[in-house]
């Protein structure tokens, strides 16, 4: 898990209406009922969290909340590197 994961599980929890419990990494977005505008939703509450920028997340309809969360992830600590510099 990485160290951000339970903060981002909860923004996906809230803003999606998704019982907390069924939110596991192989779990397909679609199957969870998490569509393009969640994933924006998301997107936007993340942003606000972490105070960073996220340009542009698409996910294929097959993605899983694992993808989600590993790209997002990568996205954090992008931000975080470029804030050091």
């Amino acid at each position: 898990m990485s160290c951000h994961e339970d903060e981002l599980l909860q923004i996906v929890a809230s803003e999606t209406q998704v019982d907390p419990t069924l939110l596991v990494r192989d779990a397909k977005l679609h199957d969870l009922g998490i569509d393009s505008l969640d994933v924006v939703s998301v997107i936007f509450q993340i942003e606000d969290k972490f105070a960073i920028a996220i340009e542009s997340l698409d996910f294929p309809p097959d993605a899983t909340l694992g993808d989600m969360l590993d790209r997002v992830e990568l996205e954090i600590g992008t931000a975080a590197a470029g804030s050091h510099r």
